[in-house]
């Protein structure tokens, strides 16, 4: 039997064997963390809340999109349902294709 030799792989024009220990758990990215405080002060700089709805006001293109694609996001994601009296919902299935 063989003895199979195990080679690391170096990385042309690095100094190291393989990647690095990368952002340790719960440390928070960076480039999201600049991003958002980068589209906060521009917010903040074109007029905050009411300059946002002016905007809107001006166009109502833009309203449209706001409202289809923006405030959704900020909706609860869970809608619980209930049955009548609060109860329980039942599904009914009928083996009937017509």
């Amino acid at each position: 039997m063989t003895e199979k030799k195990t080679v690391k792989k170096r990385h042309p024009g690095h100094n190291f064997d393989g990647p690095g220990p990368g952002r340790k758990k719960g440390v928070p990215n960076r480039l999201s963390r600049t991003a958002r405080e980068n589209i906060n002060e521009v917010y903040s700089r074109l007029g905050d809340i009411d300059g946002h709805v002016a905007f809107l006001e001006r166009h109502p293109a833009e309203k449209a999109k706001f409202y289809a694609d923006v405030y959704p996001k900020l909706l609860a994601l869970q809608v619980e349902h209930s049955g009548p009296g609060g109860g329980p919902l039942v599904f009914k299935f009928s083996e009937d294709e017509n």
